[in-house]
């Protein structure tokens, strides 16, 4: 605090004639006074907002404990309900599988009816124009 008083001895001697014809010396003590005085007041709320501290308490460790029981509980459901729907995406792919195959087998018995259809044709053609 000393310093800012002799800075404030320091701006008077080298500003004084300046200072004289502004303000009078009375208004620039009070002016320092005021200065002072509010940031001691300032330093105190900062000191006491500072100092308070929030314990831990019991409570505090039992509702963590509770939450921390719960989450495991929601993990455990959401890793069921995964399990499930894996088990239900795995029957629709077999599904799915079943269906390609069925539509494999089908396109193979069409191309073969056709292309039998088109050998008895050339053949029945070949035969009426010259019979056997």
């Amino acid at each position: 605090m000393m310093i800012f008083f002799d800075l404030a001895k320091i701006i008077n001697k080298k500003c004084r004639p300046l200072l004289l014809n502004c303000i009078s010396v009375k208004i620039l003590d009070k002016m320092k006074k005021i200065i002072f005085i509010s940031l001691l007041v300032s330093f105190y709320f900062s000191s006491l907002a500072q100092s308070t501290t929030v314990l831990f308490t019991l409570e505090d460790r039992d509702r963590i404990i509770r939450t921390e029981q719960g989450i495991n509980l929601l993990r455990n459901e959401m890793n069921t309900r995964f399990e499930s729907m894996n088990v239900k995406f795995e029957s629709q792919q077999q599904q799915i599988n079943d269906l390609k195959t069925m539509f494999v087998w089908g396109f193979g018995v069409l191309i073969s009816l056709m292309l039998f259809t088109l050998g008895y044709t050339i053949w029945d053609r070949r035969t009426a124009l010259n019979p056997v």
